[in-house]
């Protein structure tokens, strides 16, 4: 049996149980048990026993509801942070899909560059190597006069029947 002086009343546990069943009465039942008042989670850090709980909470009515005032104003700024975050954000995309799309295009006509370079290196060697050979041909054909004597080009022969 423990006494506990809270305010001027003195509260005393009457457990008479088997020790098996203490732990739960010391969880669950004992009324020298201090709770945490229900708005905790809001700022309140009184402690009372089961008791005095409705008593501080009728009292301290307006504290409380201060506190919860507080905790959905500092919510209210937390979301209006993380709207304003989320435009932020958003911008950041389609800024980024823009640039994508752009670098996209660029790629694109880089790579169509590429491909008409390419082209034109082919054709240009291709032109090199029919300008080889448009020389040999010169060349041959130049070749091929000076070995035709006059008596055997055709206009000669045509003279030369003429005089026979």
């Amino acid at each position: 049996q423990q006494l506990i002086d809270e305010g001027n009343e003195k509260i005393n546990c009457d457990f008479n149980g088997e020790m098996k069943k203490l732990n739960d009465h010391v969880d669950n039942s004992c009324p020298l048990n201090l709770l945490d008042c229900w708005y905790k989670p809001f700022g309140c850090a009184h402690e009372c026993t089961k008791q005095k709980l409705q008593e501080h909470l009728t009292l301290k009515l307006k504290f409380h509801f201060d506190l919860v005032v507080k905790f959905v104003d500092s919510l209210k700024k937390t979301i209006k942070l993380n709207q304003d975050e989320i435009i932020q954000l958003k911008l950041k995309i389609e800024l980024n899909e823009k640039k994508y799309e752009e670098n996209r295009i660029l790629i694109n006509e880089n790579i169509s560059m590429e491909l008409k370079k390419k082209e034109f290196l082919e054709k240009d060697n291709e032109i090199k190597k029919l300008e080889k050979e448009l020389i040999k041909l010169r060349d041959e054909i130049e070749r091929l006069k000076g070995n035709v004597s006059p008596s055997h080009s055709p206009k000669r022969k045509k003279i030369n029947r003429c005089l026979a």
